[in-house]
């Protein structure tokens, strides 16, 4: 449907993006932008991130054109990832289309502070001059803020791989966080790994990959002020945290935070003094035919490792945080329900929700 009384629908599934302003921890929104193709195409936002320009970056899937030429190489029939930029105001500046032969699938996005532009994901095709594994492979492409396509990185191995996070520090790194073994190294295929790439060339740097009897992955990626990385995810079945050196990727600490059910962490923020991690516990409870909903989890966590609180969204419904954003005074943390105070949402369609919480 369409979110802008002023706007309409393309016609399928469509990409929104709001911009709320925030005044002592309240919300109030400022714009909304409605991305689409006419028919019944289908488009996915996945991500998003602030631009230097003042504007923002949006990533994701999209089956369409959505009204640009699609780079070559790209079959948007297939699925292809797409970035679009929009400016301080949500006007969109511009759309690039670009993917392989094959499936591919942008999920994450973040900038630089020179503008460039990256992003990474799973391709189960290939971006020349990289050859596929043999099943879906870690991307990563960079971008100018003019939409130029400057490099592609591919990696995999016989088995899944999917980038999930990705960062830029102020020295031209690059960190991407993945489900998987990227490189090989093991036996085990439930791995993770932390890759960082010269941010000019596309160049690996280096990898540093997990892998227990139990799961592993890293699903998002952070660089504080001070240049130090953090990555969220599981260890051998545990929700866990982790500081990475960001000159050979060792890592100095990590910590397990758990609840009483299984959890997926989805989302990583920080501000001067604290990490916050977001997603959710118990989230295939309804696949289960279980009682209980999924519900949205935040947790903070000290920049030593220390966890120091955790909230739960806990209602009747299924609510899922993707991303998190962090102030010195504020979280916030995004993402979908089934329903709220008042009951179920009409039709058991999904809402969008952003949750506000003290950052002490």
């Amino acid at each position: 449907g369409a979110l802008d009384p002023d706007g309409s629908s393309g016609g399928g599934r469509d990409i929104a993006v709001v911009r709320y302003s925030s005044a002592g921890g309240s919300l109030t929104e400022s714009w909304i932008t409605q991305i689409g193709s006419p028919g019944f195409a289908f488009e996915m936002g996945r991500a998003i991130a602030a631009h230097p320009s003042g504007g923002v970056v949006i990533t994701g899937m999209t089956y369409s054109d959505l009204g640009t030429e699609p780079l070559a190489g790209a079959m948007p029939a297939m699925g292809d990832g797409f970035v679009a930029k929009l400016d301080a105001t949500g006007d969109l500046e511009w759309t690039v289309v670009f993917g392989s032969q094959q499936e591919d699938f942008s999920a994450a996005i973040c900038t630089d502070p020179a503008g460039n532009i990256y992003v990474t994901g799973k391709t189960l095709g290939r971006f020349a001059p990289y050859e596929n594994a043999g099943d879906a492979d870690v991307f990563v492409a960079r971008f100018s803020s003019k939409g130029e396509l400057d490099w592609t990185y591919q990696q995999g191995t016989a088995e899944y791989e999917e980038g999930h996070g990705i960062a830029a520090d102020a020295k031209g790194g690059v960190y991407v966080a993945a489900k998987g073994l990227v490189l090989g190294h093991g036996q085990i295929t439930l791995g993770a790994s932390l890759l960082k790439l010269d941010g000019a060339s596309g160049k690996l740097l280096w990898s540093r990959e997990t892998n227990s009897a139990g799961d592993d992955a890293w699903y998002d990626v952070v660089v504080d002020a001070q240049g130090a990385v953090y990555a969220i995810g599981t260890c051998d079945d545990h929700n866990c945290a982790a500081k990475f050196n960001p000159a050979k990727g060792v890592a100095v600490w990590t910590t397990h935070f758990d609840f009483e059910v299984y959890t997926h962490p989805r989302g990583l923020a920080f501000n001067s003094d604290a990490l916050f991690a977001s997603g959710v516990i118990n989230p295939y409870a309804m696949l289960l035919g279980e009682d209980e909903d999924g519900d949205a989890f935040v947790t903070k966590i000290d920049k030593t490792g220390d966890v120091i609180w955790s909230y739960v969204k806990s209602t009747p419904h299924e609510e899922w945080s993707y991303g998190v954003a962090a102030s010195e005074t504020h979280v916030y943390a995004a993402g979908t329900n089934t329903g709220g105070s008042q009951g179920p949402n009409p039709g058991d369609r999904e809402d969008g929700f952003v949750l506000v919480l003290d950052a002490d």
